[in-house]
This record gives C-alpha cells, structure tokens and sequence, in this order.
C-alpha cells in the first residue's frame, strides 16, 4: 500500500510546521513520511487549530502554539520537556520516552541505501585516482579543534580548503562532492560534540568515496564501521593525529584497505538507519490521549549546553574566528598554497 493509499484510510491529522531553517521543505522530512503512513495529513497554518506542531530551532512562532508540540532539531541541542512534550533529534538519549533519534545526516541523503559500498569496488584504483592529499571544507570557523587539526596537516602537507573558512583555492567551491572525491582525505570535525551527533559531513565524505578524519560525535561506531575512517579520538593531540594521516598517506596498502572498508557495518543499512519504528511511536503517542505539557517559552542559543554558560560560549566562538583572522593574514603574507 501506497503512503497515499494509507492515508485515505487513516485518521485525519491537521499538522502545522514553523521556525524551520531556510530552505527546508517539510514534505521530505522522516518525520512527516512517518506520518503520513499512519495519518491522512492535512498540513496548515499554526493559526488554524492544528492537532499538532513540529518545529525547529529558527524562530519563535511556535511561542503562539497553545496545543501539542513536537520539537525536532538537526542542531546539536537538548530537548526542553517545557517547550515541546515530544522531541526528534540526533543524539542519543536513552531511557527518555519523549524521545526518538533521526540522525542528522539522514535529513541530507535521499537513502541510507547511497552508503551501501557497491560488489567490484577497486579501492586500489579509487586510491590512484586521487589528486590531491586533504580537503577542508567548512565555512563557520567556530570549531577550536578543527581549526587545529588544519593547521597542523597545512603546515606539513598542504591541504585544499573550499569553504569560506581558511580558503586557500580562490574562493569557495561550487560542486563540494566533485572537490571532496579528488582528494585521498577529509577532514569531517563537527561544529560541536554529543553522542549521536553525526552530521552530512561524514556522509558526504563516504559519498565521495574519500577517507575521512572524524570528530564530534564519541559513539560514531555504532552507526558506522571505525575502519573506514580516521578517528580524532584515538589520538591524544592534533599533531599526533597529523602524525598518524601522514603515515596512512605514505603506506598504499593501508589506505586502500581504509577506502575499501564499507561505511556501514556489515555493508548493510541496518534498522536505526531505516528509523524502523518511527511510525508506530508517533502513531501511538498522538492517539495516547496525551495533553499539552506546561509551556514556559524562551528564546535558545544554539549548542547552548555544550558550553558551561553563556559566556563561555562567546569567548570560545570569538577565539575561534580570531584563529580565522590571524592565519588569513599569514596566509596573505605568506601566498596562496593549491
């Protein structure tokens, strides 16, 4: 049965959406094809008296919503129990029943299918075919770590940057896949870190068939097998992790047993990846007869908890981008490395 055909004989739900990011269409989102398999879905203004709100982070209309709210989030952020009474997020949480995990990068792969390593794959020939030594594509410099890793790979060896961030190949690239593939690494650090937050950064990467150097989310091996990429939490310091990349790069036969290792474990999507059960639980949570929770509303920074307070947040974000501006002017100094 067809997800229309289910929801002509479903229940009707009236379904409102707001604060979502710029450019994102609601009608592809996991959450909303859950919906409809269970739900004949009628999608209308949050003045219109919804059976209920999904909405993000990039805003405040949901303030006006009195009724059921349901928060999802591909930002690195906590659940409020007292803004939303069920949430959809990235990171692990177990044993919390308001809570169901869609993985961030599944928002930005039409199919974790993509990720499945084809039979034949030659990582020898993959491996000869790359150009280059790293890529670095990233335009918010607020990542202290990464920021280290970079400068301490760039100043040994050289690496391709194409985001606005640290860019040294003239401006930042069109087609980040195409610049991704024709380097043997890439650096894949996340903004910020919690268990479950894996973001397009490491699956773009794997899509294009490069080796990544990952960090951010510490229980990554649960959805994906350690041995197709470098992992930052194995080494105590960027340096000895440069150290550890550039003996890869030299030894061929080490590489190519890194590219040719699959993605996913077992080379198969397994049932967390195909959100199986998401369906179910959201059916089952808006029948239950559940009431709307107290609301104490307010205005959130975003990866608020990753920092012990909220000044502590501006000084990390403020040394990050004066990290930016000071290699940008020796890197002006100093003339352009391709």
């Amino acid at each position: 049965m067809t997800a229309a055909e289910a929801g002509a004989a479903a229940p009707r739900l009236r379904v409102a959406v707001s604060d979502v990011s710029a450019g994102a269409d609601p009608m592809r989102m996991p959450w909303m094809h859950a919906l409809r398999r269970r739900f004949g879905v009628e999608v209308v203004p949050i003045e219109a008296s919804a059976d209920v709100l999904f909405f993000s982070d990039f805003g405040t209309g949901h303030f006006r919503h009195q009724g059921l709210k349901v928060w999802f989030s591909c930002e690195n952020m906590l659940p409020d129990p007292h803004q939303s009474d069920f949430a959809l997020t990235s990171l692990h949480r177990p044993g919390d029943p308001r809570h169901f995990r869609i993985p961030e990068f599944l928002y930005a792969i039409d199919s974790p299918d993509a990720l499945v390593r084809p039979s034949g794959f030659d990582a020898a020939a993959e491996a000869r075919a790359k150009r280059h030594f790293c890529s670095f594509v990233v335009s918010n410099p607020r990542g202290h770590q990464r920021n280290a890793l970079f400068r301490a790979l760039e100043a040994r060896r050289g690496v391709r940057s194409g985001g606005r961030h640290y860019n040294n190949v003239g401006g930042p690239v069109r087609d980040k896949q195409a610049f991704l593939a024709e380097c043997r690494f890439a650096i894949c650090f996340e903004n910020t870190e919690a268990s479950g937050y894996t973001t397009e950064k490491l699956t773009d990467a794997f899509l294009a068939r490069t080796v990544p150097i990952y960090w951010g989310n510490p229980d990554v091996a649960r959805d994906f097998d350690p041995r197709s990429m470098v992992l930052a939490y194995d080494f105590p310091s960027p340096e000895a992790l440069a150290d550890h990349v550039l003996a890869l790069d030299r030894d061929e036969s080490a590489y190519a047993a890194c590219l040719a290792a699959s993605p996913l474990r077992g080379n198969a999507v397994g049932p967390d990846l195909r959100l199986e059960g998401l369906d179910d639980v959201l059916h089952g949570w808006l029948t239950s007869g559940i009431v709307p929770g107290r609301r104490v509303n307010r205005r959130r920074r975003l990866r608020e908890h990753c920092y012990p307070s909220p000044l502590a947040q501006t000084w990390h974000n403020l040394r990050s981008r004066a990290e930016s501006k000071l290699w940008k002017l020796g890197h002006a100094l100093g003339g352009v490395r391709r």
